[in-house]
């Protein structure tokens, strides 16, 4: 029979006891200060004896649960408040280049309207005779072009298209950061989730390491068991080490979107709870990838009429004041002429009106393309958010409760003995690694559900 002793060590102690009942309750009444509860559990379990101790089926020390039910995951480096999403998005809404630079880009093109619809500059020239007598005299003229009535106001009209095309642009880039900040903020919080419960089998790791050498010295157990558990050991600090490594990026892409703030290594992330519904459009709504279509659309309808108003001539209107004219006696005189441009030369236009008609065409068919990609990725999204939170619910459910009445059932046959401790080491192992597992699909479904509101996105009303 074999006792196992927890008390306020951080590794177990594991003390092989063979003898009568007498000086196991000498042992018993030895070893009581380090024993704590442990030892009173034995004592209502009669002879049923404990294993090491493994990570528990509650949160984990440095894990604390929220009141909407989201896990505050304490990262051991950590320090003050756990940073928020709602945090972070108001960082990227603040400091990002990339966000601003189509922000600049957008207000630049509000500008157009103004720029276009405005007639062209008047054109004041002069001459001025010398010579003495009626020879002597000056000459001015303004003159005005006008184009084709209707051309200024689908200039004006198609500036406003490319004004509103690039708001919407603004407008996607600012979900297209959100969805990558959001995932990479899930993905942070995951892997530090996940450090700690490494951090925790390692402990584990550390206890059946020293009781496998324990059992070694003493010539009842062999050495092939401290071997594996310190590959075991081992193997754990790769994935750690490999974890960290690849927390450090994620740090650093977070840090890139939120426009670099304070170190951000020093704060926990918070790691929702699974959302319960799903995004969704209706039939008769459109995405913003859609608008920035139509808007282009719209644009280029305007550069086609506009093309076609190229056939047509262009007027100019002068006026012409005459300082001693020798036709009126050497008196002032007033003229007022005009002019017409014929546009004769109809090669380049023609392919102008042909250039903008094909642009127009292909853009009808990049929407088609856009309306398949977006229904298609969403398809995609909703099945594989609904394959994730199968996966979620069986291991929930299903695999860590069998999990835990797999290692239950192996902590009993070890108190009997028909167990080895190494077959407890597989059970916690298996443990462990379902609760690594469930936190990877609990990023798979968020990640599924922001890219799913990312491609549904609507757009804004006019």
């Amino acid at each position: 029979m074999i006792l196992f002793f927890q008390g306020s060590l951080r590794a177990p102690l594991w003390l092989p006891f063979v003898g009568s009942t007498l000086p196991a309750l000498l042992l018993w009444s030895l070893t009581a200060p380090l024993a704590g509860e442990a030892v009173a559990r034995q004592h209502e379990h009669h002879e049923q004896t404990s294993p090491p101790r493994t990570v528990s089926a509650d949160p984990s020390p440095g894990v604390r649960t929220d009141s909407a039910g989201a896990v505050l995951t304490r990262f051991e480096t950590t320090s003050g408040e756990p940073l928020s999403l709602d945090e972070v998005l108001a960082w990227l809404d603040e400091r990002n280049p990339e966000l601003e630079a189509a922000r600049i880009d957008a207000r630049s093109a509000a500008t157009g309207p103004a720029r276009v619809s405005s007639l062209p500059d008047p054109m004041v020239s002069g001459e001025f005779m010398a010579g003495r007598g009626r020879m002597a005299r000056s000459e001015w003229m303004v003159e005005q072009a006008f184009p084709w009535p209707g051309t200024l106001d689908l200039r004006r009209s198609a500036a406003e298209a490319t004004a509103r095309s690039a708001e919407v642009v603004a407008e996607l880039e600012w979900y297209d950061l959100v969805l990558e900040a959001t995932t990479t903020y899930l993905e942070i919080a995951a892997l530090q989730e996940k450090l700690i419960h490494l951090a925790h089998f390692r402990e584990e790791l550390i206890g059946f390491e020293r009781a496998a050498a324990s059992r070694y010295e003493t010539g009842n157990g062999p050495q092939q068991a401290i071997l594996r558990l310190q590959l075991e050991k081992n193997s754990t600090t790769e994935k750690d080490l490999m974890l960290r490594v690849e927390l450090a990026d994620r740090f650093e892409r977070l840090r890139r979107l939120a426009g670099n703030p304070e170190d951000l290594t020093a704060r926990s992330l918070v790691l929702p709870a699974a959302p319960v519904s799903s995004p969704a459009i209706g039939d008769d709504e459109r995405t913003s990838d859609e608008a920035l279509l139509d808007e282009e659309a719209e644009r280029l309808n305007l550069e086609v009429r506009l093309a076609e108003l190229s056939f047509r001539p262009e007027f100019s209107a002068r006026i012409t004041w005459v300082e001693g004219s020798i036709m009126r006696e050497n008196r002032s005189a007033v003229g007022i002429g005009g002019a017409i441009s014929l546009p004769l030369r109809k090669g380049a236009r023609r392919a102008s009106l042909e250039a903008a008609r094909l642009e127009r065409t292909r853009l009808d068919a990049e929407r088609d393309a856009l309306v398949q990609r977006l229904d298609t990725e969403r398809a995609a999204a909703r099945s594989r958010l609904a394959t994730g939170r199968a996966l979620l619910d069986l291991i929930d459910q299903t695999l860590i409760p069998q999990a835990e009445a797999t290692r239950q059932a192996t902590v009993s046959a070890y108190a009997v003995g028909r167990a080895d401790y190494l077959d407890l080491l597989d059970a916690e192992r298996m443990l462990v690694e379902l609760r690594l597992s469930r936190v990877d699909r609990l990023v798979d479904v968020h990640r599924d559900t922001e890219l799913l509101r990312r491609l549904t996105r609507i757009a804004p009303l006019n």
